[in-house]
């Protein structure tokens, strides 16, 4: 029991961070779009 509920644990941490890491990215992604939509290198 105590291991399926850390192993539960662990795969919603890696969804999590997997989550935010796309949001991140994606805002990221929109800065340096509108920061650089003059100069293409």
């Amino acid at each position: 029991m105590i291991s399926i509920f850390s192993s539960f644990l662990f795969l919603y941490k890696l969804l999590f961070y997997r989550e935010l890491h796309i949001l991140f990215f994606r805002v990221s992604y929109r800065v340096n779009k509108r920061s650089c939509s003059g100069n293409r290198w």
